[in-house]
């Protein structure tokens, strides 16, 4: 799927199936650096970049969704509009929905995906489930990950899965500007030993926009 947003003076002219416009119900109003009149312009760039831009311009903390990120995206905007147009744009190109967590601005893939993020408040439980996750493994699991030094999810039973799984889920809704989804679904997800410590990994975003296995929590091996 690639973006593609042109705009010429007053006029937008979409160059593919037009997404569901996305209400933004007045997010941006209280921030005033996306009052300020900005151009856009880039040319099959990733949408995660596009967006880069625009928090460098406004210097306010703008993130999507990792899984958006890589999208192929065509943006000429010639004549300057406020910031908070271009992000309104953004979304209906992408038929993405803003969120606002804290300082930071996030857009997520979908109204669905930004109605779990902006109210999930069970990550809460992270530490005691990413504890509870080791305790699940047998005897020959901990063996195997001291000597391997990584389990992955097809090395797990449905019980350890069941709540590699919900570690999972904790993380990516903590970050998903951090993590692909498909995180929650085994994909990506693994746990390595290190030092005497089970350490949690998962497809990760990293600097360049490159997506990895990164680790992101530590707990002891019981």
């Amino acid at each position: 799927m690639t973006y593609a947003l042109i705009l010429a003076g007053a006029l937008l002219v979409p160059t593919s199936p037009s997404p569901s416009v996305v209400p933004l119900f007045g997010l941006f109003d209280r921030e005033p650096r996306l009052q300020q009149r900005l151009t856009l312009t880039g040319v099959n760039r990733p949408f995660g970049e596009i967006v880069a831009d625009l928090r460098r311009q406004t210097r306010v903390d703008l993130e999507v969704q990792a899984d958006l990120y890589a999208r192929p995206t065509t943006v000429q905007v010639r004549t300057p509009r406020r910031a908070r147009e271009l992000l309104s744009m953004l979304a209906s190109v992408s038929a993405g929905t803003w969120i606002k967590r804290g300082a930071m601005y996030l857009l997520l893939r979908d109204p669905d995906t930004a109605r779990v993020a902006k109210n999930y408040a069970l990550w809460q439980r992270a530490p005691l489930d990413r504890q509870e996750m080791l305790t699940a493994l047998t005897p020959e699991q901990r063996q195997t990950l001291r000597i391997r030094g990584k389990l992955t999810f097809a090395d797990l039973g449905p019980v350890q899965r069941r709540w590699l799984l919900i570690v999972m889920a904790h993380e990516f809704w903590q970050h998903p500007e951090r993590h692909l989804q498909h995180i929650m679904h085994g994909r990506g997800a693994e746990i390595q030993y290190k030092d005497g410590r089970a350490v949690f990994c998962g497809s990760t975003l990293d600097e360049r926009g490159e997506v990895t296995v990164r680790p992101f929590a530590w707990a002891p091996l019981p």
